[in-house]
């Protein structure tokens, strides 16, 4: 039987960005039984197999998903960059607005 509590430190250490070799070698360090460790990375590595086709289709959508293995930061790389599009509308408006500005004043001056 597969220990949970092995299952849950090799997760968390692999979401935190920790390598999965990494943190099997921090288990058996600390004293855990290396067959122990093993079997919780297998059931760790069958329950993320499970999951990633679910994740990354519902990211790029069914018709690219291949179901082949994906970066684990997939998510990360496709989230769309609200933010940033956001600033540069607002920067370009902000543009906009001062150009505007300075043509009229200096359509201003001349008429003068």
């Amino acid at each position: 039987m597969v220990r949970e509590d092995l299952v849950s430190s090799l997760r968390n250490a692999v979401e935190r960005g920790e390598s999965l070799e990494k943190a099997k070698i921090s288990l058996t360090n600390a004293g855990y039984d290396p067959a122990e460790v093993e079997q919780a990375a297998a059931a760790l590595a069958e329950e993320v197999e499970e999951r990633l086709p679910i994740i990354t289709e519902r990211a790029i959508g069914p018709k690219a998903f291949t179901g082949k293995a994906r970066p684990s930061n997939l998510l990360e790389e496709e989230k769309p960059k609200k933010k940033a599009d956001t600033l540069t509308i607002v920067l370009i408006a902000v543009f906009a607005v001062l150009l505007v500005a300075v043509g009229i004043i200096l359509v201003l001056s001349f008429i003068k």
